[in-house]
């Protein structure tokens, strides 16, 4: 992974994150647990676009 550097997050914009789970159901719970700190996100399942 590229490291974040400071202009990557001197202004609000987009947040990509990507999510690896062992199982669907770890991914499903952290993603709810998400949802419940921050609101409703937009979800993209690999092998689909999006």
């Amino acid at each position: 992974m590229d490291s974040i550097d400071e202009v990557h997050v001197s202004e609000p914009g987009l947040v990509v994150l990507d999510i690896t789970a062992r199982d669907e159901e770890t991914a499903a719970a952290v993603m709810s647990r998400l949802d419940e700190l921050h609101g409703p996100l937009i979800r993209c399942l690999p092998d689909s676009d999006g």
